[in-house]
């Protein structure tokens, strides 16, 4: 498995730059990659429903209710052990109407269960 140095070196090969040792190195390049490697893999993950990013959860209500139009609203996974930031809801498990504002869903429906592109950084 390719490891994030090893993944920022590829790149900087291919554009013929000097590589890195770690993303702590004190030059231009390591600094780049520290800067952008999480950001690069989020826009990666969103842009495809890849399988091996694929989660499930059930969400629960937050105790805040959206000012108007909806009745309820759901706080996305934000990460943590076993569960993977959510940056990408692919569907509601019972295809209710729902609506995605920030880091949270908003819906008329009591329960919501998603499927969702979760960030893995392995």
């Amino acid at each position: 498995m390719a490891s994030k140095v090893g993944i920022a070196n590829d790149a900087f090969y291919k554009i013929g730059v000097e590589r890195i040792s770690r993303f702590t190195d004190q030059n231009p390049q390591a600094r780049y990659a520290n800067e952008r490697y999480d950001k690069v893999l989020g826009m990666l993950l969103e842009s495809h429903p890849w399988n091996f990013a694929t989660n499930r959860a059930t969400l629960t209500q937050n105790a805040t209710a959206p000012t108007h139009q909806y009745n309820y609203k759901y706080l996305l996974p934000q990460g943590g052990v076993g569960t993977p930031r959510c940056i990408r809801v692919l569907e509601e498990i019972n295809d209710y109407v729902f609506k995605q504002e920030g880091k949270y869903l908003v819906s008329d429906e009591e329960t919501l269960q998603i499927v969702y592109t979760g960030f893995v950084s392995d």
